[in-house]
């Protein structure tokens, strides 16, 4: 049986390394709008590289949405 856990992880699975903006809650539930890179997906959380602080890499587990971003060379 499918779940929406399986669901998620296989549409964020085809956009690892594709640069994007995240929307996801925290863990005290303010929304969160995050621009940067998915890295890795894993079953209960996402590795996310942001923009602006790329050292270190975030867990990020209440994952919203994600829409990718074609960047625009200067």
């Amino acid at each position: 049986m499918t779940t929406i856990q399986d669901i998620i992880k296989d549409t964020l699975t085809a956009h690892i390394d594709q640069h994007g903006r995240l929307v996801a809650f925290n863990s005290v539930g303010y929304k969160l709008t995050l621009y940067g890179y998915i890295r890795k997906v894993e079953p209960d959380h996402i590795v996310w590289e942001d923009n602006e602080f790329p050292n270190p890499k975030y867990k990020i587990r209440n994952v919203v949405s994600f829409d990718p971003i074609k960047l625009k060379n200067v």
